[in-house]
C-alpha cells in the first residue's frame, strides 16, 4: 500500500478586466475571468482578494486606475494574493505596452501560462 503524504494545493489565478482583455486571458489558460469596468472594478477586486482560494489576481491597469487611495495602499500591503497589473487589449493594440498576455504575466510574476 502506497500512501501519498503530499497534498496537492492549487490556488486560483483570477483575471479582472473588460470583456476584450479577458478573452486574451482565457486563450492564455487563466481559468477564472471576471468582467469589470471602471465603475465596479474596485468592488469586484475587493471581493476577489477576500477569497481564500485566490493566489494571484491579474488586474487590468486602465480599469483599476480609479481605485481609491485606501485600496491602492491595501494592494501594496498584500502578501497574498499576489496582484499583477497588465495593460488592457486596447493599450496592447496601440503598442503602448508590448508583449502578449502570456509574456506580460511571465515577466511580472515569473509564471508561464499554458493552454
Amino acid at each position: 500500500m502506497t500512501t501519498n503524504n503530499s497534498k496537492e494545493y492549487k490556488e486560483k489565478i483570477v483575471a479582472i478586466g473588460d470583456h476584450d482583455t479577458l478573452t486574451g486571458f482565457a486563450l492564455a489558460g487563466v481559468t477564472e475571468a471576471i468582467t469589470a469596468n471602471k465603475e465596479n472594478c474596485e468592488e469586484v477586486f475587493l471581493k476577489t482578494i477576500a477569497r481564500n482560494e485566490v493566489g494571484i489576481v491579474i488586474l487590468q491597469e486602465d480599469i483599476a486606475s480609479g481605485f481609491t487611495h485606501k485600496t491602492k495602499k491595501a494592494i501594496e500591503a498584500l502578501s497574498r494574493p499576489v496582484v499583477v497589473t497588465v495593460p488592457g487589449k486596447t493599450e496592447l493594440l496601440n503598442n503602448k505596452k508590448s508583449g502578449s498576455i502570456q509574456e506580460l504575466v511571465k515577466r511580472a510574476i515569473g509564471i508561464e501560462l499554458k493552454n
